[in-house]
């Protein structure tokens, strides 16, 4: 049955019930009767709201509909690729003309629609969400830029940043195994002079709108709401473990992470003695690596500079995907022109003081043959420690490496780390 014949029916029911009880029978029976005629004048006033609900003004705006005219994908984005203006290009996607292509080939086959209207491209949808990733800005103004509905570019995004990570990540992100942890425990010792570190671990906060119903779930002790990012960084900024969609509140208090044979965390207080503020200036090399891959992510991504204006799913398949292009790019340098690599935090690359005094970037510090080295040692200790069987448990190791920082001093450790 149509919506006109249901309107007609309706009508015809309140005008029966307008001629029947209310001309005969007792007062309980007139103000039943009135009271169900007011009943059906609200479903025949909620029946009209809907159908003007239903007509829709225009099938597709007519804005909307000069979207292969006027769109960015098809006017400004193939001018800066024609011009060979490449500092453009980055500040519109963060990456370089090859690794779009090849980020398009490996993600293009997954994002392919079919469909009997004409589906938007697997480029335009890359483009699309590598915006969004890159400004943060809402689905309206996207909207204006690419001359596609919100709606639309909502469910791009989504779909694009889930695919981005599904693909990514196996490529990217190392499997678990022995030899990668102690890479990245050779990397430490000879980069940072931190020995037996597997990796750097911290938390972010990334501010969230309130999601709908959620209460204080996600408010935290920053009295906003945010999703919880943590992440575990090797010596060369990359990304060994992340894990995104913890709610705010979790993250609140101090000591996030107790202190355990297989977890450090520096000494607490302003007013420390010599040895203890040796061991955290040497500690806080090495965990710095983590917060540098923080600085360059939030400097690349402005997504992550403001709340994200989303649902919590595609919160946190875009945090995902910027984390997964983040080891994209430090796996091929290439994919980043070399003005932009001011990104990176200084000390990443060499940079003089206003002193003119040089100051030597990480990648001085890489010595590929002591690292090899380190991890031949490293692996025979391990061989050495299955066969003695049941491992140490109980030392507390922040004591036994502060008695090697001592023991082992750097140099300089003494006037960089303040002690006396």
């Amino acid at each position: 049955m149509g919506i006109s014949q249901r309107f007609a029916l309706l009508l015809l029911a309140v005008r029966k019930k307008r001629r029947g009880p209310l001309l005969r029978g007792s007062l309980q029976k007139r103000k039943t009767a009135f009271v169900q005629l007011i009943a059906q004048k609200r479903r025949v006033a909620a029946l009209h709201r809907h159908v003007d609900k239903l007509k829709k003004k225009w099938w597709v705006r007519p804005m909307l509909q000069d979207h292969e005219k006027h769109g960015a994908w098809f006017t400004t984005i193939p001018r800066m690729r024609q011009s060979n203006d490449l500092e453009r290009w980055y500040n519109f996607f963060r990456m370089t003309y090859e690794a779009f292509d090849q980020l398009l080939e490996l993600v293009g086959p997954h994002i392919l629609k079919k469909s009997w209207r004409k589906p938007i491209s697997p480029g335009e949808r890359l483009a699309i969400t590598l915006r969004y990733l890159a400004t943060g800005d809402s689905f309206e103004s996207l909207s204006y830029l690419f001359l596609v509905s919100n709606q639309v570019i909502a469910q791009i995004v989504l779909e694009t940043s889930i695919v981005i990570w599904t693909v990514l990540e196996p490529l990217v992100f190392e499997k678990d195994s022995e030899n990668k942890w102690l890479e990245s425990a050779a990397g430490y010792e000879v980069m940072w002079n931190l020995p037996h570190c597997v990796g750097a671990i911290d938390g972010k906060h990334i501010l969230i709108q309130a999601p709908p119903h959620s209460g204080s779930t996600y408010f935290n002790y920053k009295k906003t709401f945010s999703m919880i990012l943590m992440a575990v960084s090797d010596p060369k900024y990359k990304l060994l473990y992340v894990n995104m969609g913890a709610c705010g509140r979790r993250g609140d208090g101090d000591g996030a992470f107790e202190r355990s044979y297989h977890l450090l965390n520096p000494f607490k207080g302003n007013h420390l003695k010599g040895p203890e503020r040796l061991f955290n200036y040497r500690f806080s090399r090495g965990r710095r690596c983590i917060e540098d891959v923080f600085g360059i992510m939030f400097r690349r991504y402005g997504l992550l500079h403001k709340p994200i204006q989303a649902s919590k799913t595609t919160a946190r398949y875009a945090v995902l995907a910027c984390c997964a292009l983040h080891n994209f790019h430090m796996k091929d340098e290439g994919s980043v022109p070399p003005k932009r690599r001011r990104m990176m935090p200084n000390i990443y690359f060499d940079y003089k003081r206003n002193d003119g005094s040089e100051i030597c970037g990480r990648w001085k510090n890489e010595n590929p043959a002591l690292e090899k080295e380190v991890l031949h040692r490293l692996q025979e200790a391990v061989l050495q420690k299955k066969g003695e069987g049941e491992e140490m448990v109980g030392e507390d190791m922040r004591e036994v490496l502060l008695e090697y920082f001592i023991e082992n001093d750097l140099p300089w450790q003494w006037k960089k780390g303040h002690v006396d």
